[in-house]
């Protein structure tokens, strides 16, 4: 009877459109880019991001500063060109569905399911489809609240189908935890581990470790369901670090919980209340009714094992109003049965079964296995406690055949099955990973090796044609050489004949000198 609120909390969280876990660096960031904006698109886009840094820390402020940007695309619509309408739209889109979210959380369905329509409307007559499939998974968030089975499951194919097609990793894996948070609620649980892991394994994928947390928290909650306690911790330990890391306070209140959970099965009722109250704290100041509902009742409970009626009482019907408020089905037969519960403690078994009774007929209108079996384990107890065996053996024939349904051994075997697949799968892609890394460092080397290698050869190549060139140009310059010293030799020999002529020609010295003294006589 005890169930933990990860399903609405975080599929309603991953499914707002674009919601970041920006530190506090970015926003500062981003409100100094709003002082400095210098255009409307901008600003609007600019309050719509610090509306959603501030979703899982200060969901109050979400809403007016979506409205505010809505006011501001609304404003510029009528006088902006093309281009301009398109980005106002587009950001008019992200801003109503993040409020369509917040109404969910604070049990205002009919207003919460108004701004998702709109969200559709505006996207539709963008043509935008990742938008448009952000819408539609959301309205199947509603319709799975609201434990409308086929409606949700029919909503949530429609946006996996569009994610597909435009190969939208995120949108993809939110819309299988969805699916996986419903099979597990119909007690198909080889189903739901498919649909978590797969979508664990994208979000791994595409490092959105808000989405890696979720997916944790969704596989802790079918091993603890299981039986498997250990196991359970170890993926709510590894998405309350995650959670940490991230300042996602709302996420984390989520694990807490489930932690929570585990302490008082352990039957350590202290820690157990210990976390509770930390995530009440969380919800209360986040006025998220849902979430508060599901710690209500855990810490109704914990005050029931130990014997303090009038507290659990308190805890529980606090509880059960809220989901009556929120017309949340599934809630109510969680709380009318750990009232049931309560009374069964006190041996009030009239009203024991009055509340159990209650509990099993709206259990299998909205067709839960697990819900139908906690009613019928119940009724069982109050059968056999008061003497009336022959129901005590009805209620305990239904709650083996519902038990063995949802926990049998080919169930866990699925389980133990799907999670060593998904750590081969996680170690494969770790050593194909690796197998291609060092596969491109040794394509890497071998493309150097050959660069090398072409670059020496070329280098050869170049100093042999300069080799051939010089010797060539050598051996021209030495038969020019050789030529101009025939040329040299020949005019030298003619130079040198020429004057052996003229000497024989001009008169001797002798011949001068006395011809000379003839004239002075």
């Amino acid at each position: 009877m005890k169930k933990n609120f990860k399903h609405n909390l975080l599929i309603a969280f991953c499914f707002a459109c674009c919601l970041s876990f920006a530190q506090k660096k970015a926003l500062d960031s981003l409100n100094l880019k709003l002082k400095n904006a210098g255009h409307d698109t901008t600003r609007v886009n600019l309050y719509i991001a610090i509306s959603e840094y501030f979703y899982m820390s200060n969901p109050d402020t979400v809403i007016p500063l979506s409205l505010h940007a809505i006011a501001i695309a609304d404003k510029n619509m009528s006088e902006a060109n093309k281009e301009e309408r398109h980005s106002y739209l587009i950001s008019k889109t992200a801003a109503v569905n993040n409020i369509g979210v917040i109404y969910y959380f604070r049990g205002n369905i009919s207003l919460a399911l108004e701004y998702y329509n709109k969200s559709l409307k505006i996207s539709e007559e963008l043509g935008d489809k990742k938008a448009i499939a952000q819408a539609i998974l959301s309205i199947g968030v509603v319709f799975d609240g609201q434990n409308n089975v086929p409606k949700a499951i029919e909503y949530y194919n429609k946006s996996l189908k569009i994610c597909e097609e435009i190969g939208n990793k995120k949108g993809i894996a939110n819309t299988l935890n969805g699916l996986g948070a419903i099979y597990k609620n119909l007690g198909d649980i080889p189903k739901a581990l498919n649909y978590y892991e797969r979508a664990l394994k994208l979000k791994e994928e595409i490092g959105d470790r808000s989405g890696i947390s979720m997916s944790l928290c969704y596989i802790g909650n079918v091993y603890r369901e299981q039986k498997d306690v250990e196991k359970a911790l170890d993926f709510f330990t590894k998405s309350l670090k995650i959670d940490s890391e991230i300042g996602a306070t709302i996420s984390a209140a989520a694990t807490l919980n489930n932690i929570g959970l585990i302490h008082q099965e352990k039957g350590e009722y202290k820690k157990a209340l210990e976390y509770y109250f930390k995530g009440l704290k969380i919800v209360e100041d986040a006025k998220q009714k849902r979430s508060i509902a599901y710690f209500l009742i855990n810490i109704g409970l914990v005050y029931n094992d130990l014997g303090e009626f009038a507290k659990a009482l308190e805890y529980s019907e606090k509880s059960l109003k809220i989901r009556e408020e929120l017309g949340d089905k599934k809630g109510i037969t969680t709380s009318l049965m750990s009232i049931g519960r309560i009374y069964f403690t006190q041996k009030n078994y009239t009203l024991a079964n009055s509340y159990s009774m209650r509990a099993l007929l709206i259990s299998k209108e909205i067709g839960f296995p697990i819900e139908i079996r906690n009613a019928e384990q119940t009724l069982y107890k109050i059968a056999s406690a008061k003497g009336d065996f022959k129901a005590a053996f009805e209620h305990y024939k239904k709650y083996i055949f519902y038990n063995d349904s949802i926990s049998n051994e080919n169930t866990r075997k699925a389980s133990v099955k799907n999670q060593l697949k998904y750590e081969f799968e996680k170690r494969e892609a770790i050593i194909n990973e690796q197998k291609e890394k060092e596969r491109v460092v040794a394509e890497e080397k071998d493309r150097f090796q050959k660069i090398v290698i072409g670059s020496v050869i070329f280098g050869l190549i170049l100093v042999l044609v300069f080799a051939a060139f010089i010797f060539r140009s050598l051996k021209v310059t030495q038969k020019q050489k050789i030529l101009i010293e025939e040329k040299q030799k020949e005019i030298l020999d003619s130079i040198r004949y020429a004057k052996r002529i003229q000497t024989s020609l001009l008169p001797s010295d002798k011949y001068i000198d006395r011809r000379m003294k003839d004239l002075i006589k």
